[in-house]
């Protein structure tokens, strides 16, 4: 089945999002990648984010891959708790194919798909997924926020590497 996932972060953004595809990519078959997108970070604190979706094959539980991408983070240096500083990398299990529900403490498809960040590079690689079974798809919600997609920047700089620029 297919997994949709969100990858982001707002520090050593290209460097980090490229780690993070390659150790996908050493875990999973990557069927799709997004091209990245810079974004304002959405508790309007701290530096600007680049996000990015893959889409993995996988015939792992939701927590599963949920410890593989945890795995990931760690390698880049992402702490969770107050004293974290920044967000060296967070990977987060968006979708996955023919699963609606609780899945560890979040419900999938996230509601967090409706947000700039995820939902343009997400739109882009899985146009027809739904967040609500008889709601519109991705790319429908995309193209209808138009101008309400404010907090996507313009991308600055190279491209991480290994993803399309």
């Amino acid at each position: 089945m297919k997994a949709l996932i969100l990858a982001g972060s707002d520090t050593g953004c290209r460097e980090n999002l490229a780690l993070a595809l390659r150790e996908v990519r050493k875990r999973f078959p990557v069927i799709a990648v997004s091209h990245p997108v810079r974004s304002r970070p959405w508790s309007g604190k701290g530096a600007d984010y680049l996000n990015a979706a893959l889409i993995i094959e996988t015939d792992l539980a939701p927590g599963e891959i949920v410890s593989s991408l945890r795995e990931i983070e760690a390698m880049a240096g992402r702490k969770r708790g107050p004293e974290a500083k920044g967000v060296p990398l967070d990977l987060d299990l968006m979708a996955l194919e023919g699963f609606r529900g609780q899945a560890g403490r979040h419900v999938l498809p996230r509601d967090e798909l409706l947000r700039p960040y995820a939902l343009v590079p997400a739109a882009e690689i899985a146009p027809d997924l739904r967040i609500n079974e008889s709601g519109p798809g991705l790319r429908e919600l995309a193209s209808g926020k138009g101008a309400s997609l404010h907090g996507i920047l313009p991308l600055c700089g190279p491209v991480p590497e290994g993803f399309p620029s």
